[in-house]
């Protein structure tokens, strides 16, 4: 039905040959935008596939996403708006924004804000006691200000823009390396920093994995509170099930087809 382009010739020529489609700027990480895969893996692709819009994607795959904002993407995100924004016709009506899932799980980060077993001296299911809550701390803080100002800088561009993210689901194979069309192209992200923090016990790889995004979530919801007309969180936590999962940190077409939905019916459609 909709449509997402990479170029800005592509863009303007869409925006014109169709003015009733909801024209959304996308910036994100390879949850929004999978590296190497086809539409169906593709949360940005899945949108455009199932309503009717045009989405200019600045989307890119790797670490640290959201620190990349800070490298000159932010700048030219802005630029990107301000400049579509004089004309009515190719004016955009959503950022859609998905970064700092990458910033937390490359592995030399996740590693900094874990302690290991032999470090603790009660070992015990005590979730929190396995992470350097100091280290999550500044992590999240670094984030969320870098989300606030992408908010605030683009609402003296326009006071009424709509901003959407979303927090991540839960990994559930922590074993399960990342693969480009079905090829393994690298080791665990998640369960190798674990193990080498000697954290061998599935259960709470997971709940402190849980905890620290669960971290993440309450900083972006506590900007929705403060930005409250014009920056909305998807929940996403509760909806991704375990099938949902293609490997430790992509989802499947399902699950690329179940965010895409909730994203366009909770936040693009009611904008």
């Amino acid at each position: 039905m909709g449509l997402s382009v990479r170029s800005e010739g592509d863009y303007e020529m869409a925006a014109l040959s169709n003015r009733k489609a909801v024209k959304i700027l996308a910036f994100g990480d390879s949850w929004l935008s999978n590296p190497g895969s086809n539409s169906s893996f593709s949360i940005a692709k899945s949108i455009a596939g199932n309503f009717d819009v045009i989405i200019y994607s600045m989307t890119m795959a790797g670490k640290e996403t959201a620190q990349s904002l800070s490298k000159g993407g932010l700048e030219a995100l802005l630029k990107k708006y301000e400049n579509h924004n004089r004309d009515e016709r190719q004016k955009f009506d959503v950022v859609l924004v998905s970064a700092g899932g990458s910033d937390i799980i490359e592995k030399g980060e996740l590693k900094k804000l874990i302690f290991d077993k032999n470090d603790i001296k009660d070992v015990s299911q005590d979730i929190e006691q396995y992470i350097d809550k100091t280290a999550l701390n500044t992590k999240i803080k670094s984030i969320i200000s870098l989300y606030e100002e992408i908010i605030s800088r683009l609402i003296k561009i326009n006071s009424d823009v709509k901003i959407i993210t979303h927090n991540y689901g839960i990994a559930a194979y922590m074993k399960k390396g990342t693969r480009m069309l079905g090829i393994p192209v690298g080791g665990s992200w998640i369960e190798s920093c674990f193990t080498e923090k000697n954290i061998t016990d599935g259960k709470i790889q997971k709940d402190v994995f849980k905890y620290i995004f669960t971290q993440l979530s309450g900083g972006l919801i506590s900007l929705q509170k403060k930005y409250s007309g014009n920056f909305k969180v998807i929940e996403t936590q509760r909806l991704i099930q375990e099938n949902d999962w293609k490997d430790e940190i992509h989802l499947t077409s399902a699950g690329c087809e179940k965010i895409a939905k909730e994203i366009y019916n909770e936040g693009i459609a009611k904008r």
